[in-house]
């Protein structure tokens, strides 16, 4: 290679860097968010079904320890719990809720 042709692709690697880095950079990010996303539906997920466990079996109050809004409502004999929260990286805030809904236990007349 002649001295030419190098001195006309100095720098071609820096420019190329600065090209791709931006969009790298945004699938970083991207993939980021869906995994806390993905952490905060499972998380949101398995407040629920232990909410409406504890609800089923008479243990009321069980939401209180629950990051998030909590709904609690029963018709008949099921109980429905529905958990919402938001998820935020670097601005970006998403919305993320669960349901769960069970049978309730039976209640004895014994003391």
């Amino acid at each position: 290679m002649s001295a030419r042709a190098r001195d006309a692709e100095r720098g071609s690697a820096t420019a190329e860097l600065a090209v791709v880095l931006p969009g790298v950079v945004v699938v970083l990010l991207a993939v980021l968010l869906a995994g806390v996303v993905g952490a905060a539906q499972v998380s949101c997920q398995d407040a629920a079904r232990v909410v409406a466990r504890a609800e089923a079996i008479g243990e009321s109050g069980s939401g209180r320890s629950v990051d998030g809004n909590v709904s609690i409502s029963r018709e008949g004999d099921w109980v429905h719990v529905e958990v919402r929260r938001e998820v935020g990286v670097l601005g970006v805030v998403v919305p993320v809720s669960a349901r769960a809904t069970v049978l309730a236990e039976p209640t004895s007349g014994k003391p």
